[in-house]
C-alpha cells in the first residue's frame, strides 16, 4: 500500500446489499431512496454526500464522513 498522491482508492459501496444510508445531521437519504429528495450524484450537493472526502496525507482507512446506516431499504423491486 502506498500513501502517495497517485494512489487509486478502492471503492466499496455501503448499502448496496440493502441498507438505507442517511446524512447524520440532516437525515437526508444518501442511498436507499430512489425518488424524492435523495442524494443525486449528478448534482454537486449529491456528489459530495455520495463520495468520501479525500484529504492529502490521510490514509484511506482513516477518512470519515457524516453518513451512516439508518436501517434497511423500505422496499425493493426486482425486474
Amino acid at each position: 500500500m502506498t500513501h502517495d498522491e497517485l494512489r487509486n482508492p478502492v471503492i466499496v459501496i455501503p448499502g448496496i446489499l440493502g441498507s438505507r444510508l442517511e446524512q447524520e445531521d440532516t437525515g437526508r437519504v444518501v442511498w436507499g431512496a430512489f425518488s424524492g429528495d435523495f442524494a443525486n450524484p449528478e448534482r454537486a450537493d449529491g456528489a459530495r454526500l455520495v463520495g468520501l472526502p479525500m484529504q492529502v496525507g490521510v490514509p484511506l482507512g482513516e477518512l470519515r464522513d457524516d453518513v451512516s446506516s439508518a436501517g434497511v431499504l423500505d422496499r425493493l423491486k426486482v425486474n
